[in-house]
């Protein structure tokens, strides 16, 4: 099944900015709550799905948040950033560490 992409991406990057990704995983068993959840961990990059739906991580856990829908992420976002990118720009090395994004 294809991916369709469906949803504005500068208006879903504009969101992000202003509230935060729709999740943010916490540890490596990939637990994700919702912004407003999380306590002290950083957010460093979102991983933004075909429906606009998105995941945050900070770069520890990175790698642990693009596993839970690998084939399904178009985009990611650094914090920061005011663009996010082609989820192919992310080489998921398992650092999370990214030298492209």
């Amino acid at each position: 099944m294809d991916n369709v992409i469906s949803f504005n991406l500068a208006e879903t990057v504009r969101a992000i900015q202003i509230h935060g990704p729709t999740r943010v995983i916490v540890n490596e068993n990939g637990l994700a709550v919702s912004p407003k959840q999380i306590r002290g961990e950083k957010v460093d990059i979102v991983f933004i799905r075909f429906d606009g739906w998105s995941l945050g991580a900070s770069d520890k856990l990175a790698f642990t948040a693009y596993k839970q829908w690998a084939t399904q992420w178009v985009y990611v976002l650094r914090t920061g950033q005011e663009q996010a990118v082609h989820i192919s720009m992310w080489e998921p090395d398992g650092t999370g560490i990214d030298s492209k994004v």
